[in-house]
């Protein structure tokens, strides 16, 4: 249960860093919740690894993480190239309530999956979730 919190609270901890500037106006309140809230977002790395290396069987662990990796390290100059684009046209403040929207939606998810994995898995099945789920099947 404490790595379910734990986990959920590291992406909170990202919608925290999204809205502190917007909503703090000074730089070392700014800089104290920044401290604070990447500390536990440091936590993600370690809790998420963990969780993957659980589910994931050992002969395709190396794939996963080789897939993990372009797919995260990839996104990275792309949400810069969006976040540029949002920002020149609607400001910065538009640029952090994405992204914090996008953050809040992960977490409402990920506690939804952590707190009930069979009731959340049947409404992913039923179409009542418009976040879908693939999970390939394991051949050995």
């Amino acid at each position: 249960m404490a790595h379910n919190l734990l986990f959920v609270a590291c992406i909170a901890s990202l919608l925290v860093t999204d809205l502190v500037w917007i909503l703090v106006p000074q730089p070392v309140l700014i800089g104290l919740i920044l401290a604070i809230a990447t500390t536990v977002g440091g936590a993600f790395n370690v809790v998420f690894g963990s969780i993957r290396q659980r589910i994931v069987p050992n002969h395709l662990l190396g794939r996963v993480m080789a897939s993990f990796r372009v797919i995260s390290w990839g996104s990275i100059p792309l949400g810069a190239l969006l976040g540029g684009i949002i920002g020149q046209a609607f400001g910065l403040t538009a640029v952090f309530l994405s992204a914090a929207a996008i953050h809040f939606r992960c977490a409402v998810d990920s506690a939804q999956l952590r707190a009930c994995p069979r009731r959340y898995h049947a409404q992913l099945a039923l179409g009542n979730l418009d976040k879908q789920i693939h999970r390939a099947p394991v051949t050995h």
